[in-house]
């Protein structure tokens, strides 16, 4: 277990350290965009990633377009095909019950961590409430 961690501690401080390079950056958003120019020729050709049918590749292109139109960085721009299934996809009923956005929603996020966190809250609620009772009293 300890190997497999600090592998991963190196793999993030490598990543770090990329990602503080300037030049590395602008070559892995040469080739970002390479990979993304031929995806979006494919996807001229055909309705999925792969073929005509859903596959999981569908799925992993399902959730980083969102996250990168999340994060300011629109793949589809001036990729029609890509744009065309990015569209697609958001039109599926599975798009609406999922948890894949293209913005932040808070309201989302605080009703998800209340929803977990009921006793939790309904605790510190009721503390709050003894102790604003027990200030009253005095």
């Amino acid at each position: 277990m300890k190997t497999a961690y600090d592998q991963k501690i190196a793999d993030i401080e490598s990543f770090m350290a990329e990602s503080a390079d300037p030049a590395g950056v602008e070559s892995t958003w040469q080739v970002t965009r390479k990979r993304l120019n031929r995806l979006n020729g494919e996807l001229a050709e055909s309705a999925f990633c792969c073929n005509d049918g859903y596959t999981m590749a569908d799925v992993i292109l399902t959730v980083i377009v969102p996250r990168q139109v999340m994060l300011a960085v629109d793949p589809c721009v001036c990729r029609p095909a890509l744009r065309a299934r990015f569209e697609r996809m958001k039109r599926r009923p599975s798009d609406k019950t999922s948890d894949v956005r293209t913005r932040f929603e808070p309201e989302v996020k605080v009703s998800m961590l209340v929803m977990k966190f009921t006793w939790q809250v309904l605790g510190v609620l009721l503390l709050c409430g003894i102790f604003a009772v027990g200030l009253l009293m005095l």
